[in-house]
């Protein structure tokens, strides 16, 4: 077995483990974002049952069928201001921003109007729950904080692992490349760059 194939079977082996690791973190998030959909939903329970609601890492989509559309139209949004100042609170959110277009009613359009009467609803929501809904998604992700910073600490050492052997498999082909040509010279089948 050549040095070159032992490097190569060990990038193989780092490789197979960082797509183990990716999987985890994938993993990681799912649950995460069911964690956040069961903590944020309660909130939203009294919206009627035409109104689909899904909750994302971070954000609340409302939807409704429209009858003029094949799919549900966007109602409004909520986001979850996520914390970037990670030094003074270990929070992942801070606060909570309401998003909706606005539009003019030509006569009595039902739809639009009841979007506007939803809107209402769900500001209301915001209004008297903001603090709740933020306690609620920060409870919801933290036991998960943790196992992302492990899983991508052992991405990053395995990371800079495979960096390392392709430095050294390419210093390697190199090498045989330069022993090769001084001694009884090399004839390219393929073109060969070696930096």
């Amino acid at each position: 077995m050549t040095r070159i194939s032992l490097l190569e079977d060990q990038k193989a082996i780092f490789t197979a483990q960082r797509e183990e690791l990716e999987n985890k973190r994938s993993d990681i998030y799912v649950r995460e974002q069911k964690a956040i959909s069961d903590a944020l939903s309660p909130f939203f329970s009294d919206f009627t049952p035409e109104v689909e609601i899904e909750v994302l890492r971070g954000s609340v989509y409302f939807r409704m069928a429209h009858p003029d559309y094949s799919y549900k139209k966007e109602l409004f949004n909520i986001y979850l201001r996520e914390n970037w100042n990670f030094d003074e609170k270990k929070e992942s959110f801070n606060g909570v921003d309401l998003s909706y277009y606005t539009t003019s009613t030509k006569g009595v359009d039902s739809w639009e109007l009841n979007r506007l009467f939803l809107l209402g609803k769900v500001a209301g929501v915001v209004r008297w729950n903001q603090d709740e809904i933020v306690d609620a998604a920060n409870a919801a992700v933290l036991p998960f904080k943790e196992e992302y910073v492990r899983v991508y600490d052992q991405m990053n050492l395995i990371g800079q692992a495979i960096r390392e052997l392709d430095i050294k498999i390419t210093a390697v082909k190199k090498e045989r490349i330069e022993f090769d040509l001084k001694n009884e010279g090399i004839t390219f089948g393929v073109g060969c760059n070696i930096n």
